[in-house]
């Protein structure tokens, strides 16, 4: 039993690990199958023990970055921006793949997990905090595309002010 562990955990980052590489190239939307696939080593039906679709997938690229960001704590980062970079920062790889080529769902996790295990901005309602959160998502983004051309420090500050 042991040895299927190993191996639905080795298939499972394999996965990851190319559809992060894969992301590096293009967008989510011209990623089939087959190139995930033949990239991971693996057959389709392995693919579908873990995942329904490239999207599910790619679902669960989000939830890593959701994870690093539940894991930063206030103290560290007090404000929504500081933990947006800390948690890009984490891991450069998945935060590039998933910041070109998330959506609202992003936010709506990051709102939830925020929103869960803190009572920081008591004072901002939930729009506001999501239209925050939504902002900061974006100029990472736009910065992790190369849109912008400053420094890493000039996003902090950016992100420090907006979010």
């Amino acid at each position: 039993m042991a040895a299927i562990d190993r191996r639905f955990t080795k298939s499972e980052e394999a996965i990851r690990t190319n559809l992060i590489k894969l992301l590096q190239r293009k967008k989510l939307r011209d990623i089939n199958l087959n190139e995930l696939t033949d990239a991971a080593d693996i057959n389709r039906s392995t693919f579908y023990l873990h995942y329904e679709s490239i999207d599910d997938a790619f679902s669960g690229l989000e939830d890593l970055f959701v994870t690093t960001w539940q894991r930063i704590s206030i103290e560290t980062a007090p404000t929504l921006g500081s933990r947006l970079l800390l948690t890009f920062n984490a891991d450069r790889k998945l935060g590039t793949a998933v910041l070109l080529n998330c959506g609202l769902e992003l936010v709506e996790k990051l709102f939830g997990a925020y929103r869960s295990v803190s009572s920081f901005y008591p004072e901002i309602d939930e729009l506001s905090l999501f239209a925050l959160l939504g902002s900061g998502i974006s100029v990472l983004g736009r910065w992790a595309r190369g849109k912008c051309k400053v420094r890493e420090e000039k996003v902090a500050v950016l992100l420090e002010k907006g979010v």
